[in-house]
């Protein structure tokens, strides 16, 4: 359900208030007119008491008719009573049928000498009546008392033209209140509704609107500390803003990812570098930084040791770093480092940095496979020479095999300097370094019987030594393209683990 408007609040406010101050003041006239009027009516009262006892007749057989003669004058009701409470005479009833009357207050006050006054109920009509009686005096001497009488509800009507004047009055007096109080809400309701819609443009990012238009020094007072607080925010707005573009550009910038995470390790900010790094976790597409924040490290990197070395920085309350693998579409080696951050709003949080070691990883393993390789394609020619070179020191050849032997040996040294100029070059590459020289043997189109037969000669002492033999059938006229000094190491290495592990 809507809430009224200010000025409808505000007008029902005063007008309750201004009804409740009339409608007492009323209350409080009427109580004192009826208290001056039922004062007024016992002096009269009093007052008549003593003048008609003054006439009253002084015997019991007078009274009667002098009550009703008197009552027909002054429209009263009157009452004779005897010294020992006997009604000799009464206007509205009988002397006979009313009872004795020494126990009324009035009464006893009268006979003894003095005027009384009293409003209550009549014993003998039940109802509510005012009273005032005087003594009658005959030779200095009380004899009777007088009593006169007037309906509460007589007073009533003598006091109804007091009433309807006051009722006037007080309607008059809510009437101008009423009008008072919705002239008042309608002038205080539209300043406040002029600065209740601009607050509303505030909250809704405008912040160039002002609060204008206003006169009342109090509002306008209050109209010109909200526009000073509007310009003040729209001030640190665009600080903040800037602030944060420039820190969103730095972190874009870094080759390294960056997250920062509160207490809980839930992602309240990341760069477009660490979702790259974290690419194929829950589907994240490569740079969805913003896909990041507000979920658990744990779900976007899927790596319990990142969040035991997270957890651990947070407990001790110092950096930590450690080499981590991520594994995902692509496997990815990670060094993190991780420095505990006190966050604005009380706690603890941690900045995450992660540095990509991947390609490092590869180069080093490229670089232990390109050893052992080198270290292999080395290690048959010099076992070839060292064999063919002892087979000749031994003398146990002849000198026609013994030449044979020293061509396989030139041969094969020829191929581990090719070997080493060949690592020459591919150092020189990698520095950056130009180029100083060609490969020792080129590609070119060679005969499949030679290579073999030379492969043959070769691998002799090999077999030779396993007591293993080895049979060539080629066509003669077979031709191949490739390096012949490559082919030739890569099958006598075939011919050799043959005879090793046949």
């Amino acid at each position: 359900m809507k809430a009224p408007a200010f000025s409808t609040r505000l007008f029902l406010v005063f007008g309750a208030l201004v009804v409740l101050a009339v409608g007492g003041m009323f209350l409080a006239a009427l109580f004192s007119m009826s208290n001056l009027q039922r004062d007024v009516s016992l002096f009269t009262l009093e007052r008549s008491a003593a003048a008609l006892a003054a006439v009253a007749p002084q015997e019991p057989a007078l009274a009667q008719d002098f009550c009703v003669q008197a009552a027909d004058v002054s429209r009263l009701r009157l009452t004779i009573v005897g010294p020992d409470g006997t009604v000799w005479g009464d206007s509205r009833s009988l002397p006979a049928t009313m009872v004795n009357h020494i126990d009324r207050p009035e009464v006893r006050e009268a006979l003894r000498g003095s005027p009384a006054t009293r409003v209550g109920t009549s014993g003998t009509l039940g109802i509510p009546l005012s009273y005032a009686a005087a003594p009658i005096v005959a030779s200095g001497q009380v004899v009777a008392a007088l009593r006169l009488a007037i309906d509460t509800p007589e007073l009533a009507a003598r006091l109804r033209p007091f009433t309807l004047v006051a009722l006037a009055v007080a309607l008059g007096l809510g009437t101008a209140g009423a009008l008072a109080s919705a002239t008042l809400g309608r002038k205080l309701a539209r300043p406040l509704r002029s600065m209740t819609l601009t607050a509303q443009a505030w909250s809704a990012g405008q912040l160039d609107n002002r609060v204008r238009g206003l006169t009342d020094p109090d509002f306008l007072s209050l109209a010109d500390t909200m526009n000073a607080m509007a310009g003040e925010l729209a001030t640190r707005i665009t600080a903040a803003e800037t602030s944060r573009a420039e820190t969103t550009a730095i972190l874009a910038a870094l080759g390294e990812g960056v997250i920062a995470v509160d207490g809980n390790l839930t992602v309240r900010l990341a760069n477009p570098r660490a979702a790259e790094l974290l690419v194929g976790r829950d589907g994240l597409p490569a740079g969805s930084a913003a896909e990041l924040v507000g979920s658990s490290l744990l779900k976007v990197s899927g790596s319990a040791e990142l969040e035991r070395l997270v957890l651990g920085c947070l407990a001790a309350g110092r950096s930590a770093q450690d080499e981590l693998v991520i594994y995902g579409p692509v496997k990815r080696f990670l060094m993190a480092v991780v420095e505990p951050l006190a966050l604005p709003a009380g706690g603890t949080g941690a900045v995450i940095a992660l540095g990509d070691l991947t390609s490092l990883r590869q180069l080093e393993r490229v670089r232990k496979d390109f050893v052992a390789n080198v270290s292999h394609e080395l290690r048959t020619p010099i076992t070839l020479i060292k064999g063919f070179a002892e087979t000749i020191e031994s003398g146990a050849v002849s000198l026609e095999e013994a030449g044979r032997f020293t061509a396989i040996i030139r041969r094969h040294a020829d191929r581990m300097a090719a070997i080493i100029e060949d690592l020459l070059l591919l150092a020189s590459l990698e520095a950056g370094g130009e180029r100083r020289g060609q490969p020792s043997e080129n590609m070119e189109t060679i005969l499949a019987a030679d290579l073999l037969r030379a492969v043959g000669e070769s691998a002799q002492l090999s077999l030779a030594e396993r007591r293993v033999g080895l049979a060539i059938d080629c066509p003669p006229q077979l031709r191949l393209p490739g390096h012949a000094g490559l082919l030739e190491q890569a099958l006598v290495n075939l011919v050799a683990n043959a005879a090793r592990y046949g």
